[in-house]
């Protein structure tokens, strides 16, 4: 397509009631586009995309937008391309081109080149000094507010609308934050409950083990008494038996007949049977236990039995039980009996024993 063409379909387009904009002499837009379709976004693209080449004169005005650029960014972007197309600043003797480079411009209305990049294609957008400073620089190099096609005050109301636009998605993304820290709150309480009842079981867990611990403790010492309970009864049981075998075995002397007292060997094994008694009785304090036994023994034996235990008592050192057998037999017995044990005494050489009998006696005459 020819220049001439291009310039009558801008021309064209111009006066359509969907799209308004100003042309500068060039002919290419120079003013505020309101882009209401996907059909018309993608034409402008495709112009815009033909403009940009090397013979085009500020085909670097011409910029694609991003999917992610809002309406507000975009039409101020394409108003501030506008403004540029009228910018014409000192330009070198030696220039081979008679319009200006994108570096050029933004020298000429003091900002960076990769900003006024980002201004173009709304990545950005400029501070207010900034906007205003450039509509005035281009306004003055096209001979006046008239010939950019918009006024100060419609390029403010785009740019603050770019600010509200802003500040939409920042209250947007800010309510995003509140739900955010809200359920960050809400799972940390309910975090701080969660180790609290962990907190708990694992003392619960700890009581429990001692407790367990403490159980089988008191078992282990019910089972060792038990069985020193049952050692004790099998002791018990053994000493009772032995006891009734020699109850059976060796009983208690009966009184022998007059003229048939006689050394024999079984009245002597009668008195060891009492004095084994004795000891069986006396370690255990049963001294009570034993009187009936004594008392029993000082009526049925014999003189000489009676010597023979007391002598036996004295070697198991069974003092005590021989003192009480000696005052029960000399308090009881007759002074015939008396004086006999006490000579069947001394001849056993228990001397202190029939002097002891024979003062018991003497002490009731």
């Amino acid at each position: 397509m020819s220049t001439l063409g291009t310039l009558a379909s801008r021309k064209a387009r111009a006066n359509s009631p969907r799209l308004r904009h100003t042309c500068s002499p060039t002919g290419l837009p120079a003013g505020r586009r309101d882009v209401e379709t996907e059909q018309d976004i993608k034409g402008e693209l495709a112009v815009m995309t033909q403009a940009k080449t090397a013979t085009t004169p500020y085909g670097w005005t011409v910029k694609t937008f991003r999917s992610d650029v809002p309406p507000a960014k975009r039409q101020l972007a394409l108003a501030l391309q506008g403004l540029c197309r009228h910018l014409t600043p000192p330009r070198p003797e030696k220039a081979r081109r008679s319009w200006p480079t994108q570096a050029a411009a933004a020298r000429h209305v003091h900002v960076g080149e990769s900003s006024l990049s980002r201004f173009l294609s709304g990545r950005s957008v400029p501070a207010l000094e900034t906007l205003e400073f450039l509509y005035k620089t281009a306004s003055a190099d096209a001979g006046g507010d008239d010939q950019v096609g918009m006024t100060l005050a419609e390029l403010t109301e785009l740019h603050a609308q770019t600010r509200a636009e802003h500040c939409g998605r920042c209250l947007s993304l800010q309510a995003n934050a509140d739900a955010a820290e809200a359920k960050a709150i809400s799972l940390g309480r309910q975090l701080q409950r969660a180790e609290g009842r962990h907190a708990e079981a694992e003392e619960n867990a700890d009581k429990l083990g001692t407790l367990r611990r403490e159980v089988t403790a008191l078992r282990t010492k019910a089972s060792e008494l038990e069985a020193s309970l049952a050692r004790l009864r099998a002791i018990r049981a053994g000493l009772e038996a032995r006891l009734a075998a020699r109850t059976t075995a060796a009983p208690l002397p009966v009184p022998h007949r007059k003229g048939d007292r006689q050394r024999s060997a079984r009245n002597e094994a009668a008195a060891r049977n009492v004095a084994q008694q004795a000891a069986e009785l006396t370690p255990g304090g049963r001294h009570e236990a034993a009187l009936p036994v004594l008392r029993h023994t000082a009526e049925t034996l014999s003189t000489a039995e009676l010597a023979t235990l007391l002598c036996l008592l004295r070697q198991q050192r069974n003092d005590e039980f021989a003192d009480t057998l000696i005052h029960m037999y000399g308090r009881d017995q007759s002074h015939h009996d008396v004086v006999h044990a006490a000579v069947a005494l001394h001849e056993h050489g228990a001397h202190e024993d029939a002097a002891a009998l024979l003062r018991v006696r003497a002490a009731l005459e």
